[in-house]
């Protein structure tokens, strides 16, 4: 390295893949940790997590290693609360209650305007219409953001970015103009909690609902591209 010459960072980029990709991440990563000399997965200066990988490159972020996750998806870390089938799968209820009383009466909309529209609205114009009613997503994204908020509050942990001695970037998509957005960016989303951040970049649409943070929704980071190699060089990794 020559005199004067910043030393370059080393960084981990994560992609998604749901529950299976994370379980598999959490396996390469014990593996990658055996092989490794002198240092762990937990060395490296900047982690790029984006959907499942969000998940996984918070815990790293924090200092958690691959057998503290893996003991966690097994139920045996004595601190730390095994992630359960309702941390993902929580039904949306808000949004289905809302739903069951709106499609009667749109129902009853619809009918009244086939019958006067009849032989000019087509199938493609129902659906359209019933679009309006659908709701947003399934399962609840927030109940994620629970699970991980309440991990990140143990002593040791933090659901802060500007807490954490690593430098961690989550990736989220804007839903309204589908562009690539970079939780834990300095200059713009630095106070946004860990654990919303993480919601944000696994709601994958139609199976959650996307996550409102101010006036904008964001969902499943994967959307953009599986990982954000890009990123981590810009931030000074080679």
């Amino acid at each position: 390295m020559n005199r004067g010459q910043k030393p370059s960072k080393t960084a981990l980029v994560l992609a998604g893949g749901g529950l299976t990709g994370a379980v598999y991440h959490i396996g390469a990563l014990r593996a990658i940790d055996d092989l490794l000399v002198d240092r762990t997965v937990n060395d490296f200066d900047i982690y790029v997590g984006t959907s499942a990988g969000s998940l996984i490159s918070s815990f790293l972020a924090n200092g958690l290693s691959p057998d503290v996750m893996l003991q966690v998806i097994y139920g045996d870390h004595p601190d730390i609360d095994p992630i359960r089938r309702k941390d993902i799968f929580s039904i949306n209820q808000l949004d289905l209650l809302e739903w069951t009383i709106k499609v009667p009466k749109k129902m009853a909309s619809l009918g009244f305007q086939f019958l006067r529209s009849f032989g000019d609205m087509t199938f493609f114009d129902l659906l359209w219409s019933m679009s309006e009613v659908i709701p947003a997503g399934l399962y609840d994204a927030m109940a994620l953001e629970r699970y991980v908020r309440d991990q990140l509050s143990q002593p040791g942990q933090s659901n802060n970015f500007a807490d954490l001695e690593k430098e961690l970037y989550i990736i989220a998509t804007n839903l309204d103009n589908g562009d690539r957005v970079i939780f834990g960016d300095k200059e713009d989303q630095h106070e946004i909690p860990i654990s919303l951040s993480v919601a944000a970049s696994s709601s994958l649409p139609m199976l959650y609902n996307p996550i409102r943070i101010g006036e904008k929704e964001y969902v499943d980071g994967g959307l953009r591209g599986t990982a954000s190699i890009d990123l981590a060089i810009e931030e000074g990794a080679s």
